[in-house]
């Protein structure tokens, strides 16, 4: 994607991306792919590109409206860590609340790796659920990521924060 494009704006200053785009993945993805040289290694790589895909797909399924409104997004990277920023505004405050007492429970429990567990059994023993909710454990155990969240009445930022080990200690 290429800055002034009608679906998006972006701004690059030393690794920090800021952007308000529409909902579709492949700008994301796009997104991230240009970041493949930033990272040491794959595995942070592509731990951000899980984070990031999770976390957007959280704010466009709880979005306030249909088309969802643009997402705020925000992604930093420095020597000492990567940080995703997603901002929007959610349909209820119901389920603002879900979103937070899911990030509270995760950054509660001792291991991730329990919870992550424990709904993998869940969604084994009955399969046929309406939501599977694993975007939040998988950005924590799979990605090793931490979560934090902002919230107001009507919008929810939820932020995902990881050491970084960078190519040539920039």
């Amino acid at each position: 994607m290429r800055a002034g494009e009608s679906r998006g704006v972006f701004t690059l200053r030393n690794l920090d991306i800021v952007a308000e785009m529409e909902p579709v993945y492949e700008y994301v993805h796009d997104l991230i792919e240009s970041l493949t040289h930033v990272y040491e290694n794959h595995e942070h790589y592509e731990g951000a590109q899980l984070a990031l895909y999770e976390l957007f797909e959280n704010a466009v399924k709880y979005s306030a409206s249909s088309p969802p409104e643009k997402i705020r997004f925000s992604f930093r990277v420095n020597h000492l860590q990567s940080c995703i920023m997603i901002r929007n505004k959610c349909v209820s405050i119901e389920n603002i609340s879900a979103l937070t007492r899911a990030i509270d429970e995760i950054n509660m429990s001792p291991e991730g790796d329990t919870l992550y567990q424990a709904r993998m059994r869940e969604l084994f023993e009955n399969p046929y659920q309406d939501r599977v909710r694993l975007g939040l454990l998988r950005i924590v155990v799979e990605a090793g990521f931490r979560l934090r969240y902002l919230k107001s009445k009507k919008f929810i930022e939820v932020i995902a924060i990881k050491k970084n080990q960078l190519r040539g200690g920039e």
